[in-house]
């Protein structure tokens, strides 16, 4: 009986455990016992699973079920078991599919997971020889609350909601390395606990997450935040929309202020010709109304028409106005169906573009030294500066910047030297003894100083247009049927030719939800802050990357998926951005692509591996100061790529080795990384770096805690410690 004709069958609140099969896995992921539970009682709230003792440094509790489950009611069913929309991911991560939704989403306990919350009372109790202890529990009231579960340092489960407040706290879990016997039962006052027929119950260890190990990265920075000291580790949790302190905009709620533009009211048919003309009208109105929803609705929408003759940078799609987004009626029904080809790397079908730098300019005081975090800068004017304004600071590149950037390190002759742009916004202006500081929105990611006779620091006013987004639909185009393959290096139509999304100038704004079909390029965020670019997939007929950033600060991509050459790909003067979740292909190469990006976090992604870096040798290095690959999963393709020794900085007469075409058998090429941080690195167990030349280096084949860097350095930072000495 399914739990649909259960339903017709019983009181709102009287539902049934049917049939579940619980097997237990021990720690290294083999199944040791298994009980089939059959026949229970209709009137039972409960169920119980006995076990023998097994030994676990950190045992993971997961329910999880099949995604083939039969779709309940939301409104009316007082437990909810759903198919997800999304496959499932491996165990060791927060899971997005594959569990048992006892409570409208996932139940899980580990290192950093989530749950959603949907009943009051449903919890999972566990006996063992110390006695009962409640081990999951529903906070009472909070209905369908998405929240996250944490493993604390005093061992206490933590739930917090996606703004990470803590709801509530559980008693001690399960030990650490306990062999005891216990028993688990899941219960719920006032409700029987229903699970379908078909669905599986087991407990399984974490495969991904072999132990929890406390990082002492973590610990570091926490104490050095609390002290006022510099931390080993950046603090990266200033990347995506808003510095993600908020969510992103919910766009039912935006169109109650904004006006909404329908393209199909301008001309423009589904499947009726190109809507060339009815997509700018759109653009058009909706930029000279202040802002505006422009919205595809269900069906193909071929655009780019005019892009097919000609190669002019005005005849792309333009959108210069704030508050502006396009939106579909979902990825699975609304398809825009890109045509016009052009073959630079610098074209884009459509560019949300601001104003960009002004003449307004002032000078960092020279030779006065700036520590890295501050979120000052001392200048001489501000004459030309109010609070509110955004900026850039700049500086250009010679010998005096190249030996600050690499601490001394020899610096080979054929490189460009590094250069500086960092993107921030003033919070106010303060005066003080005399001094005129310049106070920013976000800390510096780096020491800021000049010597005698080197480069000066400008801060140059720059104009952007913010909250703007693309949203619920796909993309595709003419690359699908071209005849020819994907040709890396090629620079024309089989590498860039079908370049989709681009933001440039643009502050607070995001891509989520898009399906991108057969592209070159999928999204490239340039000179933008605060992005966050989020669950979007490029699939189809292999392209060149699918997301780009460069000399942008502070964009965040969020379980994004992609199968093209590269994965996300960072350059030039590119700052804290972060990579959180996202899941690449199986032996898909990273790319940083040189000219100094810095400060960039890959956390809790799944590789991928970690060479394939391009760039020209003028660009290199690769990565420049504040690169950490927290909790990375190492996936290679080959025999190779999974026993990779990486060595990210080898020594002068070996690094010609790093571009492509010249290669060591000696090194991995196309590497080459300064003072990189790596904690948690697991997957191919082959894998080997050179720790030398490596910043700091924690917990090779196990994953550390926090589970996500990213997110606890947010819930972190939002609880309030003291930033800045200025401000004290």
């Amino acid at each position: 009986m399914c739990c649909a004709q259960l339903m017709s069958q019983l009181p709102c609140k009287l539902l049934l455990l049917t049939a579940a099969l619980l097997a237990f896995v021990d720690c290294t992921g083999g199944y040791v016992s298994a009980v089939s539970l059959n026949g229970l009682d209709n009137n039972a709230n409960s169920f119980n699973i006995e076990n023998e003792p097994i030994a676990c440094e950190y045992p993971a509790l997961t329910l999880s079920v099949r995604d083939d489950v039969q779709t309940l009611d939301p409104l009316h069913d007082p437990i909810l078991v759903r198919r997800q929309a999304t496959p499932p991911r491996q165990i060791g991560r927060i899971l997005d599919a594959g569990m048992v939704l006892f409570t409208g989403e996932s139940l899980v306990s580990d290192c950093g997971y989530r749950a959603e919350l949907g009943l009051d009372g449903l919890r999972l109790v566990m006996d063992t020889e110390a006695g009962a202890v409640v081990y999951w529990s529903l906070v009472s009231g909070h209905h369908a609350a998405l929240a996250f579960l944490q493993l604390d340092e005093a061992g206490e489960l933590r739930f917090y909601t996606e703004q990470g407040q803590a709801l509530w706290n559980s008693n001690t879990v399960l030990g650490k390395g306990s062999t005891s016997p216990y028993s688990l039962k899941l219960m719920n006052d006032g409700n029987l606990v229903v699970v379908d027929a078909k669905q599986r119950i087991r407990w399984e260890t974490n495969t991904v997450q072999k132990s929890c190990k406390s990082s002492e990265l973590w610990t570091d920075f926490v104490s050095a935040k609390q002290n006022g000291e510099q931390p080993v580790l950046f603090d990266y949790s200033y990347a995506g929309y808003r510095n993600s302190e908020v969510g992103l905009p919910d766009v039912s709620l935006l169109q109650l202020e904004l006006p909404i533009f329908v393209v199909t009211n301008y001309g423009c048919g589904s499947m009726s010709g190109y809507c060339d003309a009815a997509f700018q009208t759109a653009i058009d109105l909706a930029v000279s109304a202040g802002g505006g929803i422009i919205y595809f609705p269900e069906g193909t929408f071929y655009l780019g028409e005019q892009f097919k003759d000609v190669s002019q940078d005005e005849e792309r799609f333009m959108v210069t106005g704030g508050r502006i987004v396009i939106k579909g009626a979902g990825p699975d029904k609304t398809t825009l169906h890109w045509v016009g080809v052009d073959g630079r790397a610098d074209f884009w079908n459509l560019r949300f573009k601001g104003e960009g730098r002004t003449g307004n300019k002032a000078i960092v005081v020279p030779y006065a030294f700036t520590a890295a975090s501050s979120t000052y800068v001392q200048v001489d004017s501000v004459q030309k500066f109010e609070a509110g304004d955004c900026v850039v600071i700049a500086q250009d590149g010679d010998a005096s910047t190249a030996e600050f950037w690499y601490n001394g390190e020899p610096f080979d002759d054929d490189w460009n030297a590094p250069y500086v742009r960092i993107l921030s916004c003033i919070e106010k202006i303060v005066e003080q003894d005399g001094a005129i500081f310049l106070v920013l929105q976000e800390p510096l990611p780096f020491e800021l100083q000049t010597v005698q006779g080197g480069p000066t620091i400008t801060v140059q006013k720059t104009r952007f247009i913010e909250e703007v987004g693309v949203e619920a639909l796909s993309m595709t185009s003419e690359w699908k049927t071209y005849p020819e393959e994907f040709q890396h290096k090629s620079g024309g139509i089989t590498e860039n030719g079908w370049n989709i999304v681009a933001f440039e100038f643009v502050r607070n704004a995001w891509v989520r939800d898009v399906y991108f079909d057969s592209v070159s390029g999928a999204v490239m965020t340039e000179t933008c802050m605060a992005v966050t670019i989020k669950n979007n997939w490029v699939k189809g007929k292999k392209g060149h990357y699918g997301f780009l950033s460069r000399r942008s600060r502070g964009v965040l991509f969020n379980e994004n998926k992609s199968t093209q050459h590269h994965g996300t790909s960072l350059q030039s003067s590119d700052i804290n951005s972060v990579i959180l979740k996202d899941i690449m292909d199986v032996g898909q190469s990273i790319d940083f692509h040189g000219k100094f990006a810095s400060r960039t976090l890959m956390d809790q992604v799944e590789g991928g591996i970690l060479s394939g870096n391009g760039g020209h040798d003028s660009n290199l290095p690769h990565h420049a100061k504040g690169l950490t690959l927290w909790n990375f999963q190492h996936r290679g393709s080959t025999e190779k790529e999974k026993t990779s020794f990486y060595d990210f900085w080898p020594q002068l007469d070996l690094r010609s080795s790093m571009v492509e075409g010249r290669t060591d058998p000696t090194y991995q090429t196309t590497n080459l990384i300064f003072e990189a941080v790596i904690a948690g690195l697991q997957g191919d167990e082959g894998v080997t770096v050179d720790k030398r030349d490596l910043k700091l280096y924690e917990s090779l084949g196990a994953a550390v805690e926090p589970a996500s860097l990213f997110e606890a350095q947010l819930a972190f930072r939002l609880s309030g410690y003291t930033k800045d000495p200025l401000e004290r």
